[in-house]
């Protein structure tokens, strides 16, 4: 049984077409693109309750794939909106949103039987920052000091033992690429509306110009030094990075935080104090990684499709068992 592995994002995402394109070549491996916000447009979609029945969904090349044949699939990017025909009635858009979105996700919960990464239940809760924080806590990890509320007198008590504080979603939705930290501006505490409206993070800002990109696949940890000024350095990339070797506790307790959220990967965004002591600050469950592997010379891409590789040689051997 050779192995067979299936990438879900959008059809332009660059991460899902090179990888494909590299467990192709570097690997000789099948693999297949699933692409998320085309299933209305592909159509082609089929489950059934008769068990010997494929379970079906749209492939890039025009084909289709029956996921129980799959042994890994990377569940990279959904998306709760779709590419539609033209003229479709806008009175429909969201039903037929909502009723796709609840297709694929059954189709898979149901049909593919290989090995997620990561499964999308463990992916949807590691989304949400509480969530993140505490497993990280837990895993031995500091975490800035954090307030999660709407009430205007707590918020400017934390923030007034924090000066400095920064807020921050709660969680990022999903088509939004990038969701900015900013520092609490006195114009908001004094924005009593504002701060009721809705409950955000507040948090201690951590103080240095060391950031840390660490890329976490199983057992692996593969990090990149980034020297900013800037709170969020992600909105201007021409400052330095390099590689930084981790100390082997900080690896472990990365992957102990995956293990506490149910997950086989995830990026992690860390900041080393001035003592060298690291930060916390959150995991994306699928995040970027190919702008730090283009700005530190760090091959990701290689070793993420072998990752992949890997991950489907071992559910073939386990089928075969």
């Amino acid at each position: 049984m050779e192995p067979r592995i299936g990438i879900i994002t959008y059809g332009d995402d660059p991460h899902g077409h090179l990888i494909k394109k590299k467990i192709g070549e570097q690997h000789g491996v099948w693999c297949c693109l699933i692409p998320s916000d085309e299933l209305v447009l592909r159509g082609r979609l089929e489950w059934s309750s008769d068990s010997d029945a494929p379970a079906l969904l749209p492939t890039m090349d025009g084909q289709t794939v029956d996921v129980r044949t799959l042994n890994t699939l990377w569940y990279r990017r959904t998306t709760v909106k779709q590419l539609l025909p033209e003229h479709t009635d806008a009175a429909y858009e969201l039903p037929i949103f909502r009723g796709t979105e609840r297709v694929l996700e059954g189709i898979l919960l149901n049909a593919f039987q290989g090995h997620w990464v990561s499964h999308p239940l463990a992916t949807r809760l590691a989304e949400n920052k509480l969530v993140q924080l505490h497993a990280a806590k837990r895993a031995g990890l500091r975490i800035p000091a954090t307030l999660v509320s709407q009430d205007p007198v707590h918020i400017r008590r934390f923030c007034a033992a924090h000066p400095g504080a920064i807020i921050k979603p709660v969680a990022t939705p999903r088509g939004v690429e990038l969701a900015s930290t900013a520092v609490v501006s006195q114009e908001l505490l004094d924005n009593e509306e504002a701060l009721a409206l809705t409950a955000s993070i507040y948090q201690e800002c951590i103080p240095g110009t060391r950031h840390l990109r660490i890329s976490v696949l199983g057992e692996r940890c593969d990090g990149a030094l980034i020297e900013a000024e800037a709170l969020d350095w992600r909105f201007d990339l021409n400052v330095p990075f390099s590689p930084y070797p981790l100390e082997r506790h900080l690896g472990q307790r990365l992957r102990d935080t995956l293990h506490e959220l149910g997950l086989v990967m995830g990026i992690f965004d860390v900041k080393l104090t001035d003592d060298d002591e690291p930060v916390f600050l959150e995991v994306n469950p699928q995040g970027q990684f190919l702008f730090v592997e283009a700005l530190c010379d760090l091959p990701l891409a290689d070793i993420f499709a072998a990752f992949l590789v890997d991950q489907a040689k071992q559910d073939v051997r386990s089928r075969q068992r």
